[in-house]
């Protein structure tokens, strides 16, 4: 699991890296909790942190999930995952349905 917290522009890459670092390790399904991530809303951390989800498109067994509340973030964050991306509003949601997804 990453846990991001504080300003969303503070923490954008640092996420995106630890996603990446994870995803290269193989330690999947791998979860991304933004439900303490504040700050300002532009589309740039969307594009970042959707960045490392590309790879799951070549790698479906590498799983990747998005906990992020209801809000601006999260529409942008959907615009920019696909489906394979599982996008929740907590943490412990993300978690179940990871459980439930092919690998």
């Amino acid at each position: 699991m990453v846990r991001a917290e504080g300003a969303l522009e503070d923490v954008d890459r640092l996420a995106c890296e630890a996603i990446l670092h994870l995803l290269a390790l193989g330690h999947g399904p791998v979860l991304c909790d933004l439900t303490r991530v504040d700050g300002a809303i532009s589309a740039g951390p969307a594009v970042l942190l959707a960045a490392p989800t590309r790879h799951t498109r070549d790698w479906p067994g590498s799983l990747i999930a998005f906990a992020c509340p209801t809000g601006e973030f999260r529409s942008q964050l959907a615009r920019q995952v696909g489906a394979h991306v599982v996008l929740t509003h907590g943490a412990t949601e993300a978690m179940a349905r990871l459980q439930h997804q092919p690998r």
